[in-house]
């Protein structure tokens, strides 16, 4: 399975090693999932069978770099720390949980696709928003046409 390279985020503000590299495995996890999500569990052939064990298997070692990268960059950036903690928690049952019968598509019988992907994404927003510049402040207010002449 070839992958593709995942496009790096630009930030103008200076942006610690962990947090880069928590944005890379961020991005690899959507990637893994996104192709987990695709196969078809009732193709039982080798090859769709390795995909999927792959694309899970991706998934779930992404997901765990991200949780020790997390920490790491919590302790670099104050403004991540409570983001951090809210995504760490949320994947929590990856690392602790027992097996559960699966009701929807999970990684490793122990965390559900959907809830690794809304924690991911959550976490992308926040490092986003930490990192971005700030939006340009909007165009001044006009007063409507003919306002002008009613003020005086």
């Amino acid at each position: 399975m070839q992958q593709r390279p995942v496009e790096r985020i630009q930030y103008p503000v200076p942006v610690g090693p962990s947090t880069i590299k928590l944005v890379d495995h961020l991005g690899a996890i959507l990637e893994a999932c996104a192709t987990f999500a695709q196969c078809n569990p009732c193709d039982l052939s080798e090859e769709a069978v390795g995909t999927t064990r792959r694309a899970e298997l991706a998934a779930i070692t992404h997901l765990l770099q991200a949780r020790d990268c997390a920490r790491d960059a919590a302790r670099e950036d104050w403004r991540l720390a409570d983001s951090i903690g809210h995504f760490i928690a949320g994947t929590e049952a990856l690392e602790h949980a027992g097996a559960m019968e699966p009701r929807e598509l999970t990684l490793g019988r122990r965390l559900a696709v959907t809830t690794a992907v809304e924690w991911t994404h959550y976490l992308l927003q926040t490092c986003d928003a930490a990192y971005r510049p700030p939006l340009p402040a909007p165009p001044p207010a006009y007063a409507p046409y003919g306002a002008h002449a009613t003020a005086a």
